[in-house]
């Protein structure tokens, strides 16, 4: 048996999917667990470390063959006993710092038991240059938002890029999406998405960020018999592995009482380059029953149903000037709502407070799922609430609902110099500036539609219709951000030729001093 999940295979797969995208759709959806044997997704890269969570369709005793030379593996890891259908994660240590390694599987008691070569780099040295990427709202499961075959046309783009590291926004696993929820089913979400992400991100270590649709506020929690969030967490804490505290990240250092770390904010620091994460919902004060009142609601009358369908085109493609018009006074019943009651959290506040004050890194990125986790735009909420201490008839209440907080959340990235904010949720790609800070908004990875959702909700900047992934290529003193697109071969001729750079804009030193 030959274990070929790498990226010389996804390719070869994906490109098969590109000549056939009918016939693989139902296929990849139908039967994603079938044609995936061995599954590595790369976490948690220090200066001289890696983690690899392995799935295996079948129990098999293996090692982990690596080193510098990619025809001269010359150091083994333990031995790893994998036991079908379950992840192991398996950490590689004493590495070296800003090298490139190669890697591969091979079998102990069966000699054919091989993966194909794959690599990874270890942290790069202050201005030495490198590639990070960015996917957003995959959608996976919900056909109006993601053509399987599309959302992997996208990752194919990604894995041409050669990254160091790709992070993904959010909304990917889609909990709130189950009908009658239950742990096995919500688990079942993140092994589905484990068969899109282990053919890119063996060679790519993956990065997640909470969406509003993985529902981890604790509000989710508060039927003692349908626990979404201590589910989500759990599922997701064993499928995704995403950074802990220790001398590389900073982060939550909460111990919960199944002693399993949350995992939801993170920062480190990549050559001259410093990355913040942050989860804008686990600690709001939201209720379950409004969540899913925003989620049921049809027009322009129910919250973030009324936000998402306002501006332009609805979710449908249809045209909602109801909601277009709720979405530029704050979106529906829900702009009505106290959106004061969203928040970082203290302990989350005060840790970005302190990332991004002590930082030297040339340029700051900050990530998360969305500005407010609630409503529509960027910038357009930039000023208000906790994240710019404004209410909507502009009167500064920031002292008053956050009185233990220094200054607002744009205001600490106007102080500490951030070079950009970047977000999901809104289903389009944007890009504007406020006080020197770049708020851009990532497009979905697979809609099928190529929409340009929520485009009311945007008033001023560059906004571009889906479907595809953010580039960024970091130098000694710039940085340049490229949306490239992802099309598939019918609408090519519609939509423009596949990978494809749409828009393109560049940091410096300068811009952002």
């Amino acid at each position: 048996m030959k274990l070929n999940w790498t990226r010389k295979a996804f390719i070869k797969k994906l490109g098969l999917a590109a000549i056939s995208f009918a016939f693989m759709r139902s296929k990849l959806w139908a039967s994603y667990k079938a044609n995936t044997s061995l599954n590595i997704i790369l976490g948690r890269p220090t200066n001289k470390e890696i983690e690899l969570s392995i799935l295996s369709e079948e129990s098999i005793l293996v090692k982990i063959l690596y080193g510098l030379d990619k025809n001269k593996l010359d150091q083994t890891s333990a031995l790893v006993n994998l036991i079908a259908n379950e992840p192991y994660v398996l950490k590689l240590s004493n590495l070296k710092p800003n090298k490139k390694y190669y890697y591969k599987i091979g079998g102990v008691k069966d000699k054919n038991i091989t993966s194909e070569l794959a690599s990874f780099q270890t942290q790069r040295s202050f201005n030495e240059p490198f590639v990070f990427t960015i996917t957003a709202d995959s959608h996976l499961g919900t056909p109006n938002h993601c053509d399987p075959v599309l959302y992997n046309q996208t990752l194919l783009n990604v894995a041409k890029d050669n990254s160091d590291l790709h992070f993904s926004l959010g909304d990917d696993f889609r909990t709130s999406k189950v009908k009658n929820p239950s742990y096995n089913k919500i688990e079942e979400l993140y092994t589905r998405q484990r068969y899109y992400l282990g053919q890119l991100c063996n060679q790519v270590p993956y990065f997640f960020i909470l969406g509003n649709h993985e529902l981890e506020a604790k509000a989710y929690d508060e039927d003692p018999l349908l626990p979404l969030a201590t589910w989500s967490k759990t599922a997701r804490t064993k499928y995704i592995i995403n950074p802990t505290p220790n001398h590389f990240y900073s982060g939550n250092t909460e111990v919960e009482s199944d002693q399993i770390s949350r995992q939801n904010y993170y920062a480190f620091e990549w050559g001259n380059s410093l990355f913040v994460t942050l989860d804008v919902f686990r600690y709001s004060n939201i209720s379950a029953s409004d969540e899913e009142m925003r989620e049921q609601q049809k027009g322009g009358k129910g919250g973030e149903k009324g936000d998402e369908k306002g501006g332009g085109k609805n979710q449908e493609g249809k045209k909602n000037k109801q909601g277009g018009q709720q979405n530029k006074k704050g979106g529906g019943q829900q702009a009505k709502k106290d959106q004061w009651a969203f928040t970082l959290g203290d302990e989350q506040y005060n840790w970005l407070k302190k990332t991004l004050s002590e930082s030297k890194a040339t340029f700051k990125f900050v990530l998360g799922h969305h500005v407010m986790g609630s409503c529509r735009g960027a910038v357009e909420w930039a000023t208000l609430f906790e994240w710019g201490g404004k209410t909507r008839n502009g009167e500064a209440q920031f002292k008053r609902f956050r009185p233990n907080w220094e200054m607002p959340i744009h205001d600490l990235f106007v102080k500490y110099g951030v070079t950009a904010f970047v977000q999901g949720h809104d289903h389009l790609f944007a890009r504007q500036n406020l006080d020197g800070v770049t708020y851009i908004t990532c497009p979905m990875s697979g809609d099928p539609g190529y929409n340009t959702y929520n485009s009311d909700a945007y008033q001023s900047g560059d906004k571009l219709s889906n479907t595809g992934h953010l580039k960024f290529s970091v130098q000694p003193k710039k940085v340049t951000m490229d949306y490239i697109k992802a099309v598939l071969p019918k609408d090519e001729i519609s939509q423009g030729v596949n990978g494809r750079t749409a828009y393109s804009y560049e940091f410096n030193t300068l811009k952002n001093a």
